[in-house]
């Protein structure tokens, strides 16, 4: 007899497969409506002027949380109480000066219903900075999802850093797309960043350590780093095959370290501000936390924009025996169809996540750091995989992981109905004992998807509807939850 595992993972397989069947003869009228997958990708590169955007979102659960797939992925925007709603406005500039040199600004606001022990409102984004060639630096809080490996719309979520929490402030220079090595024979390509900020969710953390007398350490600053290459450019060419190998790091460092005492904070010691220190991942040291990955990443297509297939791996690392493999059985393990063009399918990934090892007796503790318990969240998100279930869900007010050894099985589909219509489906199960500090008895179990259609209003030029329903089960996912949402995005040139 199969095992509920088993299951599960036959079903989350198999169910999107169909979906390529249906409405192929719109897809195939569609295709002749819309531009080529070439021009397209050129387009994206010569956008310059002044835009704006506006957003509003609404959502009704029937539990007290916003369906996991909902919440998750929204840049820690969408609050995790339900009901609740939210309002952004930005508007961004990009201007192209002389000699390949162009610079950029943008300011985002958002405001939402109340959430526990923060504002309702903030400043999203707010950022200016300069490219030159293949070369760009800019500074501030920027939405920015550029070292990853999976697709960061339809994945579970990159380990390292994902579009599940608010950007900090930071100051990145990078090569941000894939740029040609010199003297390769037009073979090798790179692209990487480098980065150093400061965590602002300091007053947060205080507000919540308080329950449970915590240990927490105040505005941390922050360093992130990454390179990946790849062998190969299936981008114009006919057919053939792309190899990818990369790594990217996340470390927090120099912070403050607090107690709570009586009801107040008190001091403990300040980390090292010793830059030396976590430069290297590979050194040993005291403070901050860290998260790290190896990826390796192999795409094979007639051309890029239009039908590419790809297996994904990629590895996560903390400390030093997770460098040398120790905890080899942790992995997100995917595989990808994607495609350009404007199909009943569009999008297909399936993934097979498992964090349970940890280095066996090493004990890594994925995201959790003894001194500063929030590890590796901002205002109690998770910075990478929210399948970890971020410090928020904990009713108690515990601000560091509970859930850190992980299996699950995640798939997405996205595509178009016709060229109005766009959809997205998600869906995971998934299974948790806890972690190697607090294991759960008995394991924890859930399911959760979502399931959204944008509707693109065509006579009102960038003006979009998008409803969304959710629903999850199990206490892997926190709590029972089905809800749904509905967003109005309206974006535009000013000029």
């Amino acid at each position: 007899m199969l095992t509920k595992r088993t299951k599960w993972v036959i079903l989350l397989a198999i169910g999107a497969l169909p979906i390529k069947t249906i409405g192929q003869e719109i897809a195939n009228k569609n295709q002749a409506d819309e531009v080529s997958p070439k021009q397209a990708l050129d387009k994206t590169n010569t956008i310059e002027g002044s835009t704006y955007r506006l957003e509003t979102f609404g959502l009704f659960s029937s539990g007290e949380n916003t369906p996991f797939w909902l919440v998750s992925h929204t840049w820690g925007v969408t609050p995790l109480e339900a009901p609740n709603g939210y309002l952004k406005a930005g508007v961004f500039h990009t201007r192209a000066i002389k000699n390949g040199l162009v610079y950029e600004i943008g300011l985002d606001l958002a405001g939402s219903s109340k959430q526990s022990n923060r504002n309702n409102y903030w400043i999203q984004q707010a950022y200016g900075g300069i490219k030159w060639k293949s070369i760009s630096l800019w500074a501030g809080s920027k939405e920015q999802y550029g070292a990853v490996i999976g697709n960061p719309k339809l994945s579970s979520g990159d380990m390292v850093y994902s579009n599940n929490v608010r950007p900090n402030p930071e100051i990145n220079i990078s090569i941000p797309q894939y740029t040609l090595v010199p003297f390769t024979k037009n073979r090798l390509y790179a692209k990487g960043d480098f980065a150093i900020g400061k965590f602002l969710d300091g007053n947060y953390l205080e507000k919540t350590a308080v329950n449970l007398k915590q240990r927490y350490a105040k505005n941390p600053l922050s360093h992130h780093k990454s390179l990946f290459l790849r062998l190969g450019n299936i981008e114009w060419q006919e057919k053939g095959f792309q190899w990818t190998v990369g790594f990217n790091d996340y470390v927090t460092w120099s912070e403050k370290n607090y107690i709570i005492q009586n009801g107040q904070s008190t001091e403990l010691y300040t980390s090292s501000s010793d830059f030396s220190k976590i430069l290297l991942p590979i050194l040993q040291y005291g403070s901050g936390s860290r998260s790290s990955s190896y990826n390796v990443r192999i795409d094979y297509g007639k051309n890029y924009a239009d039908e590419v297939f790809s297996i994904y791996w990629q590895h996560p690392m903390k400390t030093r025996s997770d460098f040398q493999m120790k905890n080899y059985q942790d992995m997100t393990l995917g595989i990808e169809y994607k495609s350009l063009r404007k199909k009943a399918l569009s999008g297909f990934v399936l993934e097979y996540i498992f964090t349970k090892q940890q280095g066996g007796s090493f004990k890594s503790d994925y995201y959790n750091q003894n001194s500063a318990r929030q590890g590796n969240s901002y205002y109690g998100r998770t910075m990478g995989n929210p399948l970890l279930l971020s410090p928020e869900y904990n009713k108690d007010g515990y601000i560091g992981y509970r859930s850190n050894r992980i299996f699950a099985v995640h798939t997405g589909v996205d595509g178009y109905l016709n060229k109005k219509l766009q959809y997205t489906l998600l869906a995971t199960y998934g299974e948790t004992p806890g972690s190697f500090v607090s294991p759960y008895r008995p394991l924890r179990t859930g399911f959760a998807t979502s399931f959204d259609v944008t509707y693109y209003y065509l006579p009102i030029k960038g003006l979009s509807l998008k409803c969304a329903v959710g629903y999850n089960t199990g206490k892997f996912f926190g709590s029972d939850a089905i809800g749904g949402g509905l967003t109005i995005r309206k974006t535009g040139k000013l000029f």
